[in-house]
């Protein structure tokens, strides 16, 4: 049997993990919801502008409660840095992921957002921030997995069934569009984590970053959504 404190070693250690997968499974269902979303009428961009702002008001009721005695001053520096964070991972990376679904179905978006590990993982070997460790079973495992996630993920992508887009039954030059889009997505995403982390060295109040991001995030997509969505029942939200 194992001691309380082994047990609470093992659990730190699966604890990254796990939360990898509760992530995935999260995205994955995100995108099925969004999708019955979008079908009610209400603009992608939009829809992402009420997100925001109330991601916003919960991380900043987080950082009042969490931090706000230990929270460290805010530069220019940072907060150039929080907004360009904002920018690639929630206005550019969030609107490619939202919008795409009026042209692809949210099985292949959810698929290929599955892939969002593997685009890090590359990112972070070309940018040299992790070692590929090619003569170690865990490189060797990360390899692997890598070429398993990508082998999956293309037979979706290079299948193109006959599931409908928001659209309907979009032409394959729509499809194709569509899959640039999540693909870009997808790498913003990941270029996104690679620089969250050392933001979070910079500036190591989680919730304040999460919240001030948000709040930047709002904003940028609001002006989009000002140019993008005039009509007011893009807006309108309902009760169901």
């Amino acid at each position: 049997m194992l001691a309380p404190s082994a047990l609470v070693g093992s659990a730190e250690r699966l604890a990254p993990h796990a939360s990898m997968i509760f992530v995935q499974l999260s995205s994955a269902a995100y995108v099925v919801v969004s999708r019955v979303i979008l079908t009610q009428g209400i603009s992608s961009t939009v829809f992402l502008v009420y997100q925001f702002a109330l991601a916003t008001i919960f991380m900043a009721a987080l950082a009042f409660i969490f931090e706000r005695k230990n929270r460290p001053p805010l530069t220019k520096s940072i907060l150039c840095w929080i907004f360009l964070l904002a920018l690639i991972g929630l206005t550019l990376s969030q609107n490619l992921l939202s919008a795409c679904l009026y042209y692809i179905s949210s099985t292949l978006e959810a698929a290929v957002v599955n892939l969002n590990p593997v685009f890090t993982f590359i990112l972070s070997i070309m940018s040299m921030q992790e070692n590929l460790g090619i003569n170690t079973w865990w490189g060797k495992g990360k390899i692997f997995g890598t070429l398993l996630s990508v082998s999956g993920a293309s037979t979706l992508m290079f299948w193109k069934d006959s599931t409908e887009s928001l659209l309907g039954t979009t032409s394959l030059t729509e499809w194709v569009f569509g899959l640039v889009m999540v693909v870009l997505g997808v790498l913003a995403l990941s270029t996104w984590i690679l620089l969250l982390r050392p933001m979070t060295k910079r500036y190591p109040a989680e919730f304040s970053l999460t919240a001030i991001m948000f709040f930047f995030g709002t904003l940028q997509t609001a002006v989009i959504a000002i140019f993008t969505s005039h009509e007011a029942t893009e807006w309108r939200l309902h009760w169901d």
